[in-house]
């Protein structure tokens, strides 16, 4: 009883060391990190029950206490420290993935490693001296109940496990063949695409949005006949998809950029748990009723993302012309369409009002003008420059000066 106290007191003492190693690492409590110690918890045990379990083997084999703790822990060093190893060598290369999935996921493998070393330092250097003092000082027999434990293990150990492995050792050939079929069995499931991969695993979405690029000059008139259009093509979804009058659609609201180009339509559904109908269907029932409409350059229905893992295809071009940006943009858009299944097409690069991009000349930069004082003064000529404020009584009145621009 006090080996298997010395033993549990070792998972606090771990993790508290582990919350010490976080902090001097620059780690904090986040969704991550408690992850990472609620799966590393075995870890733990387990390493302190491996050298407990046989620190009390060799005292009952007839070593002193002190001896039984010092080999105990010592012929343990070497598995339990290459099973760590082992460990960190698994987690240690996600701390090689970039960009914002890397920044995510960085705090899985050092709170693992930090974990896998507090354990060592406890069951190493603290656990086999607690051990020391916690052994009996007088060996007693063992109790009727130990007796039979041990007679029931050493049967199933030597009639059925070990008869088991006589039997695999004899048909070893046999044995290894059959571990290679399971083994190509597990990648042929994954290369023929039967068992799926996600990166992260994407929850039913409760929101899907219908996304609107008009032509530039397009009328508010028309952009409200295509919103109305839009609400109606989400309506009939909904009745095509729920005949008895269950509800799907909880509330809907559209936004408008301030160039008046770009248009957004965010559909809010009822719970997940609380509809028969999945987000993608609905999703896909909208698209199939949304019409061909004049004055759009591109329409799209897209489920909200749920995870940090982005869009399923994203594909970024850079350059100095916008011009070819578009047109590359376009062919992409255009291969991707002609493929089953890909959907809600579109890109960050819009047809917009016409952009004038100014720069100094020569003389210019020679009489001491810059970029700033260029930018100031056309935006004075357009907007007019507030020259004083007025108080009032009940609020303040900015006066504006603005040049007659004939």
């Amino acid at each position: 009883a006090r080996i298997a106290f010395w033993v549990a007191l070792g998972i606090p003492v771990s993790i508290v060391a582990t919350l010490g190693l976080m902090y001097f690492s620059g780690q904090s409590l986040n969704m991550i990190s408690m992850f990472a110690l609620l799966m590393t918890l075995g870890i733990i045990v387990d390493d302190a029950i491996v050298v407990g379990e046989h620190t009390a083997t060799r005292y009952a084999l007839g070593d002193t206490r002190a001896q039984a703790a010092v080999t105990g822990a010592g012929r343990m060093a070497i598995p339990v420290i290459a099973a760590s190893l082992t460990t960190m060598a698994a987690f240690g290369p996600i701390l090689l993935v970039g960009g914002v999935i890397g920044q995510i996921m960085s705090a899985l493998p050092m709170v693992v490693i930090a974990v896998l070393v507090a354990s060592s330092i406890e069951c190493f250097l603290i656990l086999p001296g607690h051990l020391a003092h916690s052994l009996p000082k007088k060996r007693k027999p063992p109790s009727g109940f130990r007796k039979g434990f041990d007679q029931g293990f050493d049967y199933f150990k030597n009639n059925i496990f070990g008869k088991f492995s006589a039997l695999s050792y004899s048909w070893r050939y046999a044995t290894v063949a059959i571990a290679l079929a399971v083994t190509i069995l597990g990648f042929a499931l994954i290369s023929s695409g039967k068992l799926g991969f996600e990166f992260f695993a994407t929850a039913e979405g409760e929101v899907f949005t219908v996304s609107a690029t008009f032509h530039p000059g397009t009328p508010k008139e028309q952009m409200q006949a295509i919103f109305d259009d839009i609400e109606k093509a989400i309506s009939e979804a909904e009745i095509s998809l729920a005949p008895d009058g269950e509800q799907l659609v909880v509330t809907t609201y559209a936004e408008l950029d301030a160039g008046n180009s770009n248009a957004t339509i965010n559909v809010f559904l009822t719970p997940s748990e609380t509809r028969t109908v999945r987000t993608s269907l609905i999703t896909q029932a909208v698209r199939e009723r949304l019409p061909m409409i004049a004055g759009v350059q591109n329409i799209g229905v897209r489920e909200a993302n749920n995870g940090p893992g982005g869009r399923a295809i994203e594909v970024q071009f850079s350059g100095a012309d916008t011009n070819t940006l578009k047109q590359a943009s376009e062919e992409l858009q255009a291969i991707l369409a002609g493929f089953a299944g890909v959907t809600a097409i579109s890109d960050s690069l819009n047809y917009g009002d016409p952009e004038l991009t100014m720069q100094l000349s020569a003389r210019g930069i020679s009489l001491g003008f810059t970029l700033e004082m260029l930018g100031t003064q056309i935006r004075d000529a357009f907007e007019g420059r507030e020259v004083a404020t007025i108080a009032t009584q009940n609020e303040e009145i900015n006066v504006r000066l603005h040049r007659s621009l004939n």
